[in-house]
């Protein structure tokens, strides 16, 4: 995944910087949109399943659905601390056209995301049971298998990195 991100920046490495000769203001709201829309498009993803549920199956599902998605959200809101640090450092790096730098950050931001958020998860999924037991009480504990699935996919979410925050600051993104 990280060779897909690094494809495009050597792509892009050659090209001229277009954005230099637009405006501040409308850089800043194309920056700006393409993170809200990041922003909008994960929280329509996260609760998307919430949604098909609570339409096909019914309140009393989403009931008890709605706290298992949340438990895999919390995990998966580490990585957007991380990207309170890694978006303006990679800007920076990738405005002095400092690829290095960019594949530096890019490392530390995913291996820091795969050493905090996979013990996590991995004990989501080993232990799902216990945990929803622990956190929500007995009657939760039969919705294990709907969390194991949740914290497989939120490790896949988290091998991926951080190839949309690396695009955004090359300058990339687009609203």
């Amino acid at each position: 995944v990280s060779l897909l991100a690094f494809a495009v920046i050597r792509w892009r490495r050659g090209r001229p910087v277009g954005t230099r000769s637009r405006p501040l203001s409308r850089r800043l709201l194309m920056f700006a949109g393409a993170m809200l829309l990041t922003g909008v498009f994960t929280t329509m993803v996260s609760q998307l399943d919430v949604l098909v549920l609570g339409i096909d199956k019914g309140s009393r599902l989403v009931a008890v659905y709605q706290p298992i998605s949340r438990v895999t959200d919390v995990v998966l809101g580490i990585p957007a601390l991380l990207a309170g640090y890694f978006l303006p450092s990679v800007a920076t790096a990738a405005a002095r056209n400092d690829d290095g730098e960019v594949k530096r950050l890019y490392h530390w931001a995913s291996r820091w995301n795969l050493v905090v958020c996979s013990p996590a998860l991995g004990l989501i999924f080993v232990t799902a049971a216990p945990v929803l037991h622990i956190l929500f009480g007995r009657e939760y504990a039969a919705a294990a298998s709907a969390l194991q699935v949740l914290a497989a996919g939120a490790l896949v979410q988290v091998l991926l990195g951080f190839n949309g925050l690396t695009l955004d600051g090359y300058g990339l993104a687009r609203p």
